[in-house]
Order: structure tokens, then sequence, then C-alpha cells
């Protein structure tokens, strides 16, 4: 429901919601939200707490498959946060290829998977903040199974201590273990956090094995966005076979893998939002996270503790209008807005949802551009031969 409908209807009966900063666009505080189970709601003009009344069982008066066919398909919503435990495990399918489960894809709501065939290396690009490290975290951990007949090699400060195979902290494990890498024979990822950092021997010995083009190494390693764009950078060839992560950052950032970025709700702002890249093709997503607990309470107490507000003239300048129109669409209530004492004072979250429900949608502006009347040109044509111009 767009934020100018809702704000014209009084009566609002607000139920649970998967993203917590719902209950901020239409109008309720968080800090005045209750635990709401099933069937519970806030009224929101009201703000009582309303226990909504159960159906009557009318399964007896039908049979058992119409009752069936009665009942509408569950609805989800896309997440801000995705728990490690609801992925399904990796696996390695019987042609060497890796199926890596890393979050929620944001069309079907299905689980987006990172596929890695044998040999086949990916990047993982993210601003700073919004989940790279944590992305490495997770394709670590998930390669870790034990089913899995592989070694995960992890090399970075962060990640703790080695699952497997080689000891993975940045001062231990030096070039010739990873020149090491080149003579095996058994399927072995090599996780690689912040991969701008690098020593000059470790970038080299990773160049080497590169080159080797063993069918039994993966190289997934994690870089900024500028780093990653640089054709300097030991990573280029790993971003050209075009498969990689794409954390945050602008639609522009698409032209790191050669691909055209469409919307994504949260791209930049919402930490583990971001988009698979898999040979040309884009899917949205939302990463999981393996501290995914301590991230939804840390995102509650974001939405309580941290609203950011705006001026007239900041939010004018925000939405590129002047500040007669702004407060127009103020008095119109097609903005939200908040006057304390002599001021007025506008939220960052409203008027991002303002934004969007301002997006033209195609095909709607034929009248802006309409094909031209051959008939007119034909006049336009007699009418410069009889003037003599040529």
């Amino acid at each position: 429901i767009s934020h100018r409908l809702a704000q014209q209807i009084p009566n609002r009966l607000v139920m649970d919601l998967a993203d917590p900063s719902g209950f901020l666009t239409l109008g309720l505080r968080l800090r005045d939200m209750v635990l709401l189970p099933a069937l519970r709601a806030i009224d929101v003009r009201t703000r009582h707490v309303v226990q909504l009344a159960e159906p009557p069982d009318l399964s007896s008066l039908a049979g058992e498959l119409t009752s069936a066919q009665r009942v509408a398909p569950s609805v989800h919503a896309f997440p801000v946060v995705v728990a490690m435990h609801e992925l399904s495990p990796a696996r390695i399918e019987p042609d060497g290829t890796l199926l890596i489960p890393v979050g929620i894809e944001s069309s079907e709501l299905g689980q987006a998977s990172l596929v890695l065939q044998p040999g086949q290396h990916a990047l993982v690009v993210g601003a700073p903040g919004l989940g790279r490290s944590t992305a490495a975290d997770l394709i670590a951990r998930q390669l870790s199974a034990p089913n899995l007949r592989l070694t995960v090699v992890r090399l970075a400060r962060a990640l703790g201590p080695a699952t497997s195979g080689i000891s993975t902290d940045a001062g231990c494990c030096d070039a010739a273990s990873v020149d090491a890498l080149i003579s095996v024979d058994q399927p072995i990822v090599l996780v690689v956090d912040d991969a701008e950092s690098l020593s000059p021997p470790m970038v080299q010995a990773l160049e080497r094995l590169l080159e080797a083009n063993s069918p039994h190494v993966h190289i997934v390693a994690t870089t900024t966005l500028d780093a990653a764009r640089s054709v300097r950078s030991w990573t280029s060839e790993i971003r050209g076979s075009g498969v990689g992560i794409l954390i945050g950052g602008a639609a522009s950032d698409g032209e790191i893998f050669k691909v055209r970025l469409g919307p994504l709700s949260g791209r930049g702002s919402i930490p583990g939002r971001a988009n698979l890249v898999m040979r040309g093709q884009v899917v949205g997503m939302q990463l999981a996270d393996p501290n995914a607990a301590f991230r939804q309470g840390w995102l509650l107490w974001r939405a309580v503790d941290e609203i950011e507000w705006l001026n007239t003239d900041e939010a004018a300048k925000r939405l590129g209008i002047t500040t007669r129109t702004l407060y127009r669409f103020m008095d119109q209530g097609r903005l939200p807005s908040y006057r304390f004492g002599r001021v007025f004072r506008l939220k960052t979250t409203d008027i991002e949802v303002f934004i969007e429900d301002c997006r033209v949608e195609p095909g709607t502006l034929g009248h802006l551009y309409p094909e031209p009347n051959p008939a007119d040109a034909d006049q336009q044509l007699n009418d410069s031969d009889a003037s003599g111009e040529d």
C-alpha cells in the first residue's frame, strides 16, 4: 500500500510486520510496540491493542477437498535479516560444481546460491560496514560442513580460527603455503577477506595460483568498490569471470561485473542487501548473517533511537524542489511532517517512501513525445518549396 494512500485511511489496524521500519511508516513508535501474536493488532488512531476474533471453523460445511482449496497461500515478505540456519547446506554436484546458498532472493523469496564450477572463482565487492566480511564468513562456514569433502582455507585477520587444512591467520598463512595449493588434487576453497590489503609477496603468490588454473582450487575474495574497479588489482582476473556478489553501492556499480542493476529496496542502507551476479544474470537478495540474533536486536535499537530529521530546506534540497512546493505536499498530506514549536521537521524515512511513491511507471509518458504526423511534414516541405528555400 502506498504511503499516500495509507495516510488517507483513518481506521488502521497494524499486525506484526517483518520489517520493523514499517511501523514507523504507519505512524507507530517502536518504543510503544508490544508483542503481537496471531490475530492481535494495534489501532493506529487510539494506540489500543486489539484482539481480533477468530472466524468460526466452517470446514464441516464443505468437503475436505473444497475446504483445502479455499485456504489462501501464505504471503511472505522480503526479509531484512536472514539467519544462516534458514539456508540449506552447501553441496557438491557430481561434476564438481559447488552450490553455496548465501541468502534469500528478492523476487520469488527462494534461496539464492553462489554456483562455482570446477576451477571457477568469485569476487565479493562491497562498501565498508555493509557485510563484506560477514559474507566471507558465511561462505566459509557453509563450506565447512562435515559432509563436504573439501578443504576450506580462510585468509583474513577477522575470520577466526581455521575450520580445516592450512592455518588461516594472515600472519601464519604465508606465500609458500599458497604456492603449495597449486599442486593439490583435492577440492580446496580459499576465502580471502580484504584482498586489497594483502602484502606484495602474498599478492604474487595468489597471482601464481590463478595462473596455474587448477580445476581443484576456488578463490572467493572480498574487496572494496574502488579496488574492484582497478585493472592493476590481482582480483581483476576473478572479476572477469563474471561471478560474484555486489553488496550495497549504487546502481551504477554494476559496471564492475559489466551488468545492469535493477532497483533493489534498501541497497546501500541495509547491511547484507546485495546483488548476486552469475555470468550476466543479476538477482537481488538479502545475505544471510551468521550472527542474525544480534543483528535483529541492533536493527530494532537503530529504528527506535536513531531517527534522522531534516528541516524544510534540507528536505526540499533532497527532493530537488522548492520550499513552496514542499509546503504544499505537506499541507496536502502527501508528505508527513512534524511541528515542534515554530519549526517543521521531516523524517528521512518518510522522504525515501515519498520518493518511491513518485516513481514514474513505464509506458505513461507517451504524450510527451508524440510521433510526428506525416501530413504535417509534407505541408512543411511544400511551404519550403513555395518560398524558394533550399
